[in-house]
C-alpha cells in the first residue's frame, strides 16, 4: 500500500498488522454451523474486531466501558451474590472469553473465568462521608481502563455503606456487552440471587445459541452475500456526505481526548402527548419525530441541509438473539434531507422513508462500513457523523436484589465518542434526556443552550407542524429576555470631555488596572498613560498641536494605542495608515 494510501485510511503500521491478522482471522474455514460446544478458538464478530483494534491502540481508554451502579436500600449477602453472578457468567458465554493474537489471526476461546466480586466498606464512616466516597469510588473505578488481552471483561464491586445499605458497582467493556444485555445481566442476576436466598436453583430457560455463533455466522458465506448487497446500499446512500460543521467554543484540538460532560433535560407528559399525535397523524413513531427535529435543530444550528446522524440500533433481528448477552448493538448512519427548506411534516415524511429503509439494511456492521467507503479521516473526529441520537426504548436496568428494588445511580464516567448525543429514554408519561457533549469543543453554557433550544422547538413543531424548518424560532422567554438585555448598550456618556481626558481619569482612579491585552501583553492604565506621554513629548518637539494631523502607519498593536492617545493629547487628529495597504493608496491618503 502506498503511503499516500495509508495517510487517507489514517492508519499506523501497528494498525495495518491488526487489520491484515484480523482480515486471516475472517478468511479462515467456516461452515456457519452452531458450534456451542467447542471451546475454541472461535473468530470475533467485526463488532469485537473493532473493540480490540482500539483497545491496543489506545489502550487507557475507558472510552468503551459501559458502567452501571445502584443504591441497595439493604444488606447484601455476598456469598449469594458471587453465586448468583456465577450462574449468570455461565450461561452467557460473552462474558468469559479470552481474546489471543497469534499468526493465525485475532481469535477467541471460551474459558470457565468468572470474576470476583470486591467489597469496599465503607459502613464504619459517618453516613455523608461514606456516600461521598463511594461516589468518587464509583466515578474512578468506572473509569478504568480494561486491557483485553487480560480477561475477564466484567468487574463487579460491592460498597458497604452505613445504615445497613449498599451499592453496587458493576463495568463491562463493550467486547462483551451493549445496552440490551445489560438489561439482560441486571434481570438474571436479580432472579439467580433471589433464589440463592429462597434455597432454590433458577429454573433458566435454555439460551438458544451463544455469541460465537453468531461470530461464526457473521463470517460465514451466507452472511458475506448479505453483506456485500447492503454494502451497495449505503455505498449509494452515503455517497458525497460531508462532516458536519457547527460553532464551537474551543478550535478542535489536534488529538482527540474524548474529554466528555453531561447537560440533562426532560419533556414533560403534555409535550410527549403532543409529539406523540404528530407521529400518529404522520403515520411515523415519536422516534421519527425526535429524529426529524434533531435535523431541524443542526440545520437552524448552522449544519448544511445535507448531514448524517448516528443513531443506534439493537440490531437484534433475530427471536434467539433476544436473550444472549453479547455486542450485538450497530450503528446506523442517518442522511438528512432538508434540501428547499420543506415544511416540517415534510420532513418527518423524509426522515421515516430514509429511516426505514435504512433498518432493512442494519445487517451491515458499521466497522465494515467505514472501511468500505474509508472516509477522509481527521483526529478527533468521527468517521461519518459527528453527532448521534439514542433513542432507550430497550427493556430497563432495573435490579432487585430480594430487599426491594434497587435505586439506578446517575454515572458518567467523563468520556465522550461524539460531538453531541441527544440521549433520550421514555419514563412514564415523559422523556428523560441528557445531552452528553465533548467538553474540548463546548461549554457547559452551550450545552444547556443546546437542550434549551431543542425543547423551544419540540414546542413549536407541535403548534405549527405545516412550517418551515428554516423559519423556526429557537429562543425561548427567558433566552429573548436575556438577549434584549445584553444588546441593550445604552450608556450616558460625558460628551464635554475628550477622549484623552476620560483616560486620564481612568489613570487618576485605577493606574494598577489592566487597560490593554494584546497576545501575551498585558499593560496596565499607569504604564499606557506613561508611554504615551514620553511619545507626546516627541511629538511636540516635531512642533505638532492642535489641528495637526498626523499619519500613524502601524498595524493593530500595543504601539497603535499609544501613538493614538498621544496625538489625541497634542490636540492633533490622527489619520490611520494600514501598512498592508499598496503604496500608492498610502501615498495619496497622505498627500490628501
Amino acid at each position: 500500500m502506498s503511503d499516500s494510501a495509508k495517510d487517507k485510511i489514517g492508519l499506523t503500521a501497528e494498525q495495518q498488522l491488526l487489520l491484515a491478522r484480523m482480515r486471516l482471522t475472517n478468511k479462515s474455514e467456516n461452515t456457519g454451523m452452531v458450534i456451542s460446544g467447542s471451546l475454541g478458538p472461535h473468530p470475533l464478530s467485526f463488532a469485537q474486531e473493532r473493540m480490540w483494534l482500539i483497545n491496543r491502540l489506545e489502550p487507557d481508554t475507558s472510552l468503551y466501558n459501559i458502567s452501571s451502579a445502584w443504591r441497595l436500600p439493604h444488606t447484601v449477602d455476598v456469598e449469594a451474590l458471587q453465586v448468583a453472578l456465577r450462574s449468570v457468567v455461565e450461561r452467557h458465554d460473552a462474558l468469559r472469553v479470552r481474546i489471543v493474537e497469534s499468526e493465525f489471526g485475532i481469535e477467541q476461546f471460551i474459558t470457565d473465568t468468572v470474576p470476583e466480586i470486591e467489597v469496599v466498606d465503607y459502613s464504619g464512616m459517618p453516613l455523608t462521608d461514606a456516600q461521598t466516597q463511594a461516589t468518587e469510588f464509583i466515578r474512578l473505578r468506572s473509569a478504568d481502563p480494561f486491557d483485553l488481552t487480560r480477561p475477564p471483561f466484567l468487574r463487579v464491586w460491592l460498597l458497604r455503606l452505613p445504615q445497613d445499605t449498599s451499592m453496587l458497582l458493576v463495568v463491562i467493556h463493550h467486547i462483551a456487552s451493549d445496552g440490551w444485555s445489560m438489561s439482560i445481566f441486571s434481570r438474571e442476576l436479580s432472579h439467580a440471587y433471589q433464589c440463592r436466598i429462597a434455597g432454590q436453583v433458577p429454573a433458566w430457560p435454555t439460551v438458544p445459541m451463544r455469541y460465537v455463533d453468531y461470530a461464526h455466522w457473521q463470517k460465514s458465506a451466507e452472511s458475506s452475500v448479505l453483506l456485500e448487497r447492503q454494502l451497495a446500499f449505503w455505498r449509494k446512500q452515503l455517497h458525497g456526505l460531508e462532516p458536519i460543521e457547527l460553532p464551537t467554543d474551543f478550535d478542535r484540538p489536534s488529538h482527540a481526548a474524548h474529554r466528555g460532560d453531561v447537560e440533562r433535560f426532560a419533556i414533560e407528559a403534555e409535550q410527549v402527548h403532543a409529539l406523540t399525535s404528530l407521529a400518529r397523524r404522520q403515520n411515523a413513531t415519536l422516534f421519527m419525530v425526535m429524529l426529524a427535529a434533531l435535523h431541524t435543530l443542526l440545520f437552524r444550528l448552522g449544519a448544511a441541509p445535507d448531514h448524517a446522524i448516528g443513531a443506534p440500533v439493537s440490531n437484534r433481528r433475530r427471536t434467539e438473539h433476544e436473550s444472549m448477552i453479547g455486542f450485538f448493538a450497530n450503528t446506523l448512519v442517518l442522511r438528512a434531507d432538508l434540501a428547499s427548506n420543506p415544511p416540517f411534516n415534510e420532513v418527518i415524511s423524509r426522515t421515516r422513508n430514509s429511516l426505514l429503509e435504512a433498518l432493512d439494511h442494519q445487517d451491515t456492521p458499521f466497522e465494515k462500513l467505514v472501511l468500505d467507503l474509508n472516509p477522509e479521516r481527521e483526529h478527533g473526529r468521527n468517521p461519518l457523523f459527528q453527532v448521534a441520537f439514542a433513542f432507550q426504548n430497550v427493556p430497563g436496568t432495573e435490579l432487585d436484589l430480594h430487599g426491594g428494588a434497587a435505586e439506578r445511580m446517575r454515572n458518567q464516567n467523563g468520556t465522550t465518542k461524539f460531538d453531541l448525543l441527544f440521549n433520550v429514554t421514555p419514563r412514564d408519561d415523559t422523556l428523560a434526556g441528557f445531552l452528553e457533549y465533548d467538553a474540548e469543543l463546548f461549554l457547559p453554557e452551550t450545552a444547556r443552550q443546546l437542550t434549551r433550544s431543542l425543547c423551544v422547538l419540540l414546542a413549536a413543531i407541535t403548534r405549527n407542524p405545516d412550517q418551515r424548518v428554516g423559519d423556526f424560532d429557537l429562543l425561548g422567554e427567558s433566552d429573548r429576555t436575556r438577549l434584549a438585555h445584553w444588546n441593550d448598550t445604552r450608556s450616558t456618556y460625558p460628551r464635554a470631555s475628550r477622549l484623552h481626558e476620560l483616560f486620564e481619569g481612568q489613570v487618576q482612579r485605577a493606574p494598577d488596572a489592566i487597560a490593554l491585552i494584546h497576545g501575551d501583553q498585558r499593560i496596565n492604565y499607569g504604564d499606557l498613560d506613561r508611554r504615551s506621554n514620553g511619545l507626546l513629548s516627541r511629538l511636540f518637539d516635531a512642533g505638532v498641536g492642535p489641528g495637526d494631523r498626523v499619519g500613524l502607519l502601524l498595524s493593530r498593536s500595543v504601539e497603535l494605542v499609544v501613538a493614538t492617545l498621544a496625538v489625541l493629547k497634542a490636540g492633533a487628529a490622527y489619520v490611520p495608515l494600514d501598512p498592508d495597504d499598496p503604496p500608492q493608496r498610502i501615498h495619496r491618503l497622505m498627500a490628501d
